[in-house]
């Protein structure tokens, strides 16, 4: 069953998948006075001469997405980025419902996979959005991830002084075996990728590298170079049972040779009981 995703979940949970050292990204931040937009999620490369300012608009809901299109509320944030991207759970909206100008990006059950690039608008960051980062934005970065640790350390504490330490130290526990799990089904998913990609690699060498025999029997069965031995084996079982009638013939021969042996007895059966009437 798809997750269903409130708003800000879904803001914060891709703000925190863009986070790279070299990326810095707000979420929530009015780009400069009262009236100007406000992206849900927006970034910053950390680069003098390309820093592509990007803005991400959250939506969970069809008619709200439509609705922002209808408005162009998305084209106000071009003043402040060189892109707009929608961001939405798996199945809201499909990349041909995202206006031209604008990217896709969507949240599948284990990661974020863009849709559709955004097409680029460079423009100089306006003054008054680089004033608001350096006031707000400041809070708003990196001292705000850090206060949230805190407050996760200081909910621990007191968990742990309503409950006991043992009941404490099960419940970090927890959240660590999860985070394993999810770490592992990273690595899991990643290892069943690379195992495909290994296996088409084999496929395809061994498909150049078919000696002419084997070629020439597929061709001659109307089969792929690719297939299995069993496959082939099978082919020419089926050729053989269509040379000697098929399937239906052998049940046919099988019938009659059930009936000759049945006509065979009682000729026998007939012969000894005239026999016995005679003597």
């Amino acid at each position: 069953m798809p997750k269903y995703w409130a708003h800000d979940e879904l803001a914060g949970d891709l703000a925190g998948s863009l986070v790279v050292p070299d990326r810095m990204v707000w979420t929530d931040l009015q780009l400069g006075p009262r009236g100007s937009p406000r992206p849900d999620v927006y970034t910053i490369n950390k680069s003098y001469i390309n820093p592509r300012p990007t803005a991400y608009e959250c939506k969970i809901s069809a008619a709200d997405f439509r609705s922002d299109v209808t408005s162009g509320k998305w084209s106000t944030y071009l003043e402040y980025a060189h892109s707009v991207i929608f961001a939405v759970p798996a199945g809201l909206i499909s990349k041909d419902d995202v206006p031209t100008m604008c990217g896709l990006t969507v949240r599948h059950e284990n990661a974020w996979r863009l849709a559709k690039k955004a097409v680029v608008n460079p423009r100089p960051i306006a003054q008054e959005a680089l004033l608001k980062l350096l006031i707000d934005g400041v809070t708003r970065e990196g001292p705000r991830v850090r206060a949230r640790e805190w407050n996760k350390y200081d909910s621990t504490r007191e968990f742990a002084r309503k409950f006991g330490a043992e009941a404490a130290r099960y419940v970090a526990d927890a959240a660590s075996v999860h985070n394993d799990l999810k770490q592992a089904e990273e690595r899991r998913l990643k290892m069943y990728a690379d195992a495909e990609k290994e296996c088409a690699r084999i496929r395809d060498k061994a498909m150049a590298e078919a000696p002419l025999e084997w070629r020439g029997l597929c061709n001659a069965l109307d089969l792929d170079v690719s297939v299995s031995v069993w496959k082939v084996q099978s082919a020419i079982r089926e050729l053989k049972e269509a040379k000697t009638g098929g399937k239906e013939a052998a049940a046919l021969r099988h019938i009659l040779r059930f009936f000759r042996s049945s006509i065979s007895q009682y000729e026998d059966l007939t012969e000894t009981k005239k026999e016995a009437i005679t003597e």
